[in-house]
């Protein structure tokens, strides 16, 4: 079934779809809309090796983040695969770039298989299983990042500070604002209570919610699917906010927990 659009930051409203018809004009700029990380600061590829850039459709802004976990597997949200017109057929995975509509080197692969989650978008919540794997038809260029135990959670305790990547929108609502570069923000996880409390279909056994200490800042549109790193490894992939703007006051941000899906995910892996 389908999933409220306020959850996914990478749904975008009609008037973006009015924005792609513009895109095709020659005046149009060539990269246009879905979104960055606000706040933060940039980064260079090389700090972040292991973050992939997800193209959909063929269509430089319409974009979700990733996180190489093999030369050949990239993590990224379910909602992102879902959002292409045509599934992996509809997905190119950049990666080894720091600008990467711009800068040339790296790697651009195309997606030959993309599993999701079995029970991303059932009921009785929609939103938990947020996860899905890419297999590429060649190498990325980058490391991979190290996935934690199957049920780890002490390091992602509440309190713990951790880092999200991604090259989505920097400006609430506004989709020319998609960020050129990588760009980076530290979170602080919140307690399990304070997640539900944001949102009441917060699962603690999957998911994690964290929040900058400053207003209007954290993930917007276009991060969908990037890593949240801690410890030198991946504890969440971008999912979702508590807020119906990317900027509202007292906002969370929701993550799955990879640890929640460390043995699927290393299935995947393991399959061609």
């Amino acid at each position: 079934m389908g999933v409220p659009v306020r959850f996914h930051r990478t749904l975008w409203p009609a008037a973006v779809l009015a924005l792609s018809a513009a895109l095709l004009a020659p005046a149009a700029p060539a990269a246009a809309a879905p979104p960055p990380i606000l706040g933060g600061k940039t980064v260079a590829i090389k700090d972040a090796p292991y973050t992939a850039f997800i193209r959909l459709n063929g269509l430089d802004w319409k974009r979700c983040g990733g996180t190489i976990v093999a030369p050949r597997k990239v993590v990224t949200a379910a909602h992102c695969v879902r959002a292409a017109d045509n599934g992996a057929a509809s997905l190119e995975v950049i990666t080894g770039r720091t600008k990467p509509v711009k800068d040339t080197g790296g790697k651009l692969a195309k997606v030959t298989r993309a599993w999701i989650h079995p029970d991303y978008g059932k009921l009785p919540n929609p939103q938990n299983n947020d996860i899905a794997v890419l297999t590429l038809d060649s190498d990325a260029s980058g490391t991979a990042l190290a996935l934690p135990k199957q049920g780890e959670t002490a390091f992602t305790a509440a309190g713990t500070v951790g880092t999200l990547y991604g090259w989505g929108m920097t400006s609430d609502g506004d989709p020319l604002t998609v960020s050129e570069s990588l760009r980076t923000l530290n979170e602080t996880i919140l307690p399990a209570a304070d997640c539900t409390k944001a949102e009441k279909i917060h699962d603690a056994k999957t998911m994690l919610c964290a929040s900058y200490t400053a207003n209007s800042t954290g993930f917007c549109s276009g991060d969908s699917g990037g890593p949240l790193v801690i410890g030198g490894k991946l504890a969440g992939v971008i999912s979702f906010n508590s807020a119906m703007g990317c900027s509202a006051p007292d906002r969370a941000d929701f993550y799955m927990r990879a640890s929640a899906y460390t043995d699927l995910i290393k299935k995947q892996i393991d399959t061609p």
